[in-house]
């Protein structure tokens, strides 16, 4: 249940609160009774959030697609339209073999020693609501995983305007998970996957700029099925993900995590289509719709031209004192991080220097670098700019300033974008990475 409410922002039950179970249940001609209250001593919203937690918890569709936002959404939309009515009309239901005596004997026996009937209600209570609501989970989830199929198709049919042939060939890791990474390599229309000591390779046939056919050889270790049109949807920083029709007309997800380039000039176009795509994608944009269609229509994001000499292998000096740092943002907000260590390096000439922060909240994996230089407020955003940067692993760091790009806030309102503290403002100018946008 602790990941469970997180996921779905039971706001929506803790608004019910307020009334009574029984007020759940449509309105009748019938007469009073003594049944509503008794629902009420016994049962609260507080007692169907946990059975419902419960009751989603041990539906095995709804635990294998708990991190699909598309089926959460579909799931929550129902569950506040009917989940409080169904736990009602069960509960109303399953009261409907008592009498109207051993309803009153029941409310007595709650201000007095527990008798047959209420053993016999509460016997009840966990063998009639559980099915019911069992009954229930399965029911919305049934329409979230139809709500997925819908998203998927759409996913299945999507194409990129660029040419994904050109930035494909390197290294990746496949789905990596602890001691079990299958690592892939990318060469033109082969690819070759390595999963523990085995070795497969794949015929690799592209049929549009982000849709091919990968085909298992007959060599293989294990032969791994008929070819699979698989349909590259996404790109995000250096994850590509990609989805597949099954034969059974299901779709598939997964994705690889690029961690090898044929060349810096691969690297930096990869970099470049993947911050557009994140732009352009509704699932990962910033920008309403209205916005991406402008933003598609100008082509993406302005870069200046790519100088190989500001990707700078910089000295590094850990802060061992554990600093923390308060950053202002665009908002009244703020933001802590913790000071990870600093960079040293050249530009111009010139001794620069700039701060590294990890986020509190994260694991270390990079660390975050905003910055402004000489060209904010006139090429660049005014606001600053920010880079990702590698956990060092030694007393060197590489600050590659060609993939600096703009916080959410210079494109649309409504974030709480960190402001560069004063430390990292560099006195030179960086003419590399994203420019201002055009307005």
């Amino acid at each position: 249940m602790n990941k469970l409410l997180p996921l779905l922002g039971f706001v929506f039950l803790l608004a019910f609160r307020p009334i009574p179970l029984h007020a759940q249940m449509p309105d009748t001609d019938a007469p009073p009774d003594r049944t509503g209250e008794l629902i009420d001593r016994l049962y609260s919203v507080e007692g169907f959030q946990a059975r419902f937690s419960q009751a989603l918890e041990a539906n095995p569709a709804f635990t294998a697609n708990a991190g699909e936002r598309v089926f959460i959404d579909r799931l929550s939309a129902r569950a506040r339209e009917s989940a409080l009515f169904t736990y009602a009309t069960a509960v109303r239901t399953m009261l409907e073999d008592f009498t109207p005596e051993e309803i009153e004997a029941m409310i007595t026996a709650l201000d007095s020693p527990a008798g047959p009937p209420l053993i016999r209600l509460l016997l009840a209570d966990q063998l009639t609501l559980h099915q019911r609501l069992a009954d229930y989970v399965t029911t919305i989830v049934d329409d979230g995983l139809a709500a997925l199929v819908t998203r998927d198709s759409l996913l299945y049919m999507r194409e990129f305007s660029q040419d994904l042939r050109q930035i494909m060939d390197g290294e990746y890791l496949d789905s990596p998970l602890p001691g079990a990474a299958n690592t892939v390599r990318r060469e033109g229309n082969l690819q070759t996957e390595q999963v523990g000591e085995a070795i497969f390779r794949f015929d690799i046939e592209w049929l549009s700029n982000s849709k091919y056919s990968i085909s298992d050889r007959k060599s293989n270790p294990v032969t791994l099925g008929p070819p699979l049109v698989v349909n590259i949807y996404e790109i995000e920083g250096n994850e590509f993900r990609y989805i597949w029709m099954n034969p059974d007309g299901s779709y598939g997800k997964d994705h690889l995590i690029k961690t090898g380039y044929t060349s810096y000039e691969q690297e930096l176009k990869t970099f470049r289509w993947a911050l557009n795509e994140q732009y352009l994608s509704p699932g990962t944009s910033p920008l309403p719709a209205a916005d991406r269609e402008a933003f598609a229509a100008g082509e993406g994001h302005g870069f200046y031209p790519p100088d190989e000499s500001l990707r700078i292998t910089a000295r590094f000096t850990p802060d061992t004192t554990f600093a923390q740092l308060t950053m202002a943002t665009s908002s009244a907000d703020s933001v802590t991080y913790r000071v990870y260590g600093k960079a040293h390096f050249k530009v111009g000439g010139e001794a620069q220097e700039l701060t590294l922060y990890q986020s509190t909240n994260d694991e270390v994996t990079t660390l975050f670098v905003p910055f402004q230089d000489a060209t904010s407020g006139t090429s660049s955003y005014g606001g600053g700019r920010y880079m990702d940067v590698p956990v060092p692993a030694g007393d060197t760091v590489v600050l590659d300033f060609n993939k600096a790009y703009n916080p959410y806030c210079a494109y649309t309102d409504g974030y709480a974008c960190p402001v560069p503290p004063a430390e990292n403002r560099l006195r030179v100018a960086v003419a590399a990475g994203v420019m201002a946008p055009v307005k």
